[in-house]
């Protein structure tokens, strides 16, 4: 069958295969890049937000210690400070 047609037409009939081919290949891969794309949110909203999270903690950690400390040490200038008794709290008035 392809003894009887001319070279143009089979190196046509060639192109046009490699064509075809080529554009399957494409389509494939557009569609796997979506999958890749879905794939690679999801292990940002697994990994990457979970470490977020971990650093805001280890923040709050170091605020909450802060806070501790310098409570502590409020307190205790307070007890230490000669003359001063508890703080004074004012009555209402008496109506």
């Amino acid at each position: 069958m392809l003894d009887n047609m001319k070279v143009g037409t089979r190196l046509l009939g060639a192109v046009v295969i490699v064509v075809l081919l080529g554009s399957i290949v494409a389509a494939i891969g557009i569609l796997n890049m979506a999958t890749m794309n879905d794939q690679a949110e999801l292990a940002y909203d697994r990994e990457l937000l979970g470490l977020s999270y971990t650093k805001q903690a280890n923040i709050d950690l170091v605020g909450i210690g802060r806070t501790a400390r310098q409570h502590a040490a409020g307190q205790l200038a307070r007890a230490s400070a000669p003359g001063r008794g508890p703080p004074r709290t004012i009555a209402p008035p008496v109506a």
